[in-house]
């Protein structure tokens, strides 16, 4: 029995803890750059895998599915120049990802407790930072029965942070407006199309808009600073135009009736929080005080952004007055752009840069539900169909409005005319020791804590685990090289990342380049989920779902070894680590390109959709 437990959240917490006599304490790492730091420090830990696993996702979906449908009704209270479902869908977004974070939290400190049945917890608090971790595990063992101590933690100096805030309200309204200007000189009577932003391989669709319309003027609402020196150069030729910044700034008498009747909504789903509503605690602590922090406070400020936003909006499409509007997200702005477009008869296209697959499964097929309400199921007129999965997908949805155009891929990865020689990619990619081994590609998509997902995504310990084991059983297969595709996260970074991993000459890292060179250059996806599953199957690649612990299939595919390895196919599942070696073994045993060639991919795959007569729909002519 641990007489003591820590839980640990950020590095720098570690410095409060040292000066305590941790000899007979369990010290829990809330995310793997805490452990890692643990390490170096020589301190022993234990990660949050099998503090969570499937009863943590289950518990949290669950939980948060009653809070949110039953306070959902409130908000259609929260409306401003016509727009109500934008603030809907985007106030249910970010309050989900607060409630995850609430609600995860409490499932692990309870999990702990439970295995360790300690007699004091020791927490790092923020005493000025009212929805701290800290003060979460402080107020359980309150609740509990448990002695706790807090090791203090410095707090920030946040006053110079609301000075720069003015000031760059004022520099933003004055460059928008400057360039409301600019426009309408440069224009030159092209019809214009406008784009939300200029993520998610956007420039290259935008471009193929181009070469189809002779007189067409792309116009981005909004670009990214990696990307901003391009946009300048581009409308230093006339070639497209980009606005820099989109104010947020409300007029007062707006702004005080937008506060009163977000005043009133929040008013009301507190009184629901608390007139006897089981679904306000969690383990004992009051989960409604944490929630009505959020709601009055942050979440607050988002949707009075969000109301300067659309003002600014109206104002940007009066000046532009586009023929039409293509948009790769329905969040924020990006939904009132949508709602906006079908009340004035804009025609609208929502191309989602995400990952839509029907599931059976009661609690993924609720959380891609929603997460569809930001990236695919909004109200634009018209809805992009990139796939035969995101079709089925999209046939399951209640209350679709989008009319739904079979385009292909637009802004997903798809094959290219380019003509590539696959040994050639390998050496430039992996280098010629590795170009004539077999190719395992490794991407999928996990999850911290303050962005996390249940179900549908690993958390961060969860994917290092599954990547681990994957390294363990591929260096035991002679002729295979594993390509890991990594994203740099809040919680972990490229480095951290590298340092997890477990020691193998089997594999690389790659952070860099472009997913379709791997995509071409690979013999086998391996993921959990991710949007390159469905990049993958445009590529006529295999792909191999990997869970550990069981609980999820991105898309329905043959069992290895379970449903017997004589027959071939383009998805597989291995749902248990013991398996993975004989699937891969089997794998590499029997698979080949002759043998992709002759698999049936149209399940996966729309064919001859690479045309744009799919325009004609939305009623856009040259």
């Amino acid at each position: 029995m641990a007489k003591i437990l820590v839980f640990i959240e950020n590095k720098i917490e570690i410095n409060a803890i040292e000066k305590y006599d941790l000899k007979h304490a369990v010290i829990i790492a809330m995310n793997p750059s805490v452990g890692l730091e643990l390490v170096r420090r020589g301190m022993s830990f234990e990660d949050t895998k099998s503090l969570f696993g499937v009863d943590g996702h289950r518990h949290t979906l669950k939980h948060a599915k009653l809070i949110v449908e039953g306070l959902r009704p409130f908000l259609n209270k929260i409306n401003a120049n016509g727009i109500q479902h934008a603030f809907e869908k985007t106030w249910i977004v970010y309050f989900r990802i607060h409630l995850y974070y609430l609600l995860t939290s409490l499932f692990i400190v309870n999990s702990a407790v439970q295995k360790y049945s300690p007699s004091k917890l020791i927490i790092v608090r923020d005493k000025n930072d009212n929805n701290s971790f800290g003060q979460i595990v402080e107020e359980y063992a309150s609740s509990n029965g448990i002695n706790f101590q807090n090791a203090s933690k410095e707090t920030s100096n946040k006053t110079s942070v609301k000075k720069e805030s003015l000031l760059i309200k004022f520099i933003t309204k004055l460059i928008f407006q400057f360039q409301l200007r600019l426009f309408s000189i440069i224009v030159n009577n092209r019809d214009t199309f406008l784009v939300l932003s200029d993520s998610n391989n956007m420039p290259r669709f935008v471009n193929k808009l181009s070469n189809h319309f002779t007189k067409s003027f792309p116009v981005y609402l909004s670009v990214q600073r990696k990307t901003l020196k391009i946009r300048m150069i581009e409308m230093c030729k006339g070639q497209t135009f980009s606005f820099l910044s989109i104010p947020k700034y409300t007029p007062g008498s707006l702004i005080v009736n937008f506060h009163q009747k977000y005043n009133n909504c929040a008013k009301e789903i507190k009184g629901w929080l608390y007139d006897s509503n089981p679904y306000s605690r969690s383990y004992g602590v009051d989960l409604g005080i944490h929630i009505m922090d959020y709601i009055e406070v942050d979440l607050k400020k988002k949707m009075v952004a969000l109301c300067g936003e659309i003002i600014s909006l109206n104002k940007l499409l009066a000046k532009v007055r586009p023929k039409s509007v293509f948009a790769q997200h329905n969040l924020g702005i990006g939904y009132a752009l949508g709602e906006i477009c079908l009340k004035e008869n804009i025609p609208g296209l929502l191309i989602t840069h995400g990952s839509h697959t029907p599931q059976k499964n009661s609690f993924p097929d609720y959380e891609w539900g929603i997460h569809a309400h930001q990236i695919f199921n909004g109200m634009y007129p018209f809805v992009a169909i990139q796939t035969p999965w995101a079709k089925s997908f999209l046939n399951k949805q209640i209350g679709v409005v989008s009319r739904a155009i079979e385009t292909g891929p637009l802004i997903l990865v798809k094959p290219n005319n380019n003509v590539y020689s696959k040994f050639e990619l390998r050496c430039r990619l992996f280098g010629k020791k590795h170009a004539q081994k077999q190719i395992i590609l490794h991407a999928s998509s996990p999850k911290g804590w303050k962005f996390y997902r249940p179900w549908i995504y690993e958390t961060l310990d969860e994917y290092i685990y599954n990547i681990n084991t994957l390294i363990r059983a591929s260096e035991k297969l002679p002729g295979l090289y594993l390509c890991i595709r990594f994203r740099p996260e809040e919680d972990l970074s490229l480095k951290e990342f590298k340092m997890s991993l477990v020691t193998s000459d089997c594999y690389g890292v790659y952070s860099d380049g472009s997913i379709e060179e791997f995509l071409m250059s690979s013999d086998l996806l391996i993921s959990y989920s991710s949007t390159t599953i469905e990049e993958a199957l445009q590529y006529h690649l295999p792909v191999m779902q990997f869970d550990s612990d069981g609980k999820y299939e991105h898309l329905k595919g043959k069992k290895l070894p379970i449903d017997g390895i004589n027959s071939f196919s383009t998805v597989y599942s291995v749902l248990d680590e013991n398996h993975l070696l004989p699937a891969l073994e089997w794998w590499k045993e029997n698979h080949s390109d002759d043998i992709n060639r002759k698999l049936d991919w149209t399940e996966h795959v729309f064919e001859n959709k690479d045309d744009m007569e799919w325009l004609e729909i939305m009623d856009i002519k040259c």
